[in-house]
């Protein structure tokens, strides 16, 4: 886990810096439809608000929130009977999508760029993917490891 909150601080700092769109928003949203009871999943969402509105010079606290109630409705909304349908993972995700772009036009004057909003649900699949072969390779390697050592 500690690797994963490494990586997500790299990613931080890469996409204030370099990417045009909310990275860590789309790993959240993943994470949460992957893991929906997770507890980690609300401090990583708080801590990595509290980073990315530091590192862009945002209010400190809207995208932590922003972050928290994303992933408080993902883990409600998730029935066990969604879990292998994608579909459903990217309506939600262009749902929350919509509704993160139309609070940046309330509060930052941030025009909504659809085609962005269809780039980055679409792109949401592979980080799931990413998320879910990184999830369950640490399980494994854990198995592993702990059937070598008894």
């Amino acid at each position: 886990m500690i690797i994963f909150i490494l990586t997500l601080i790299l990613i931080a700092f890469w996409q204030v810096s370099f990417l045009s769109f909310d990275l860590i928003y789309l790993i959240l949203i993943a994470r949460s439809f992957l893991r929906p009871m997770d507890k980690a999943n609300y401090y990583l969402g708080f801590g990595l608000g509290v980073l990315i509105s530091l590192l862009s010079s945002q209010p400190l606290g809207i995208l932590s929130l922003v972050y928290l109630i994303t992933t408080r409705i993902m883990s409600l909304i998730r029935l066990p009977f969604l879990d292998s349908h994608y579909i459903s993972l990217l309506l939600t995700t262009f749902i929350f999508l919509c509704l993160n772009g139309m609070l940046n036009w309330k509060l930052f004057d941030q025009s909504i760029n659809w085609q962005g909003l269809l780039e980055q649900t679409v792109l949401v699949i592979p980080l799931y993917f990413i998320i879910k072969f990184w999830e369950e390779g640490g399980h494994i390697a854990q198995k592993t490891l702990r059937h070598r050592l008894y």
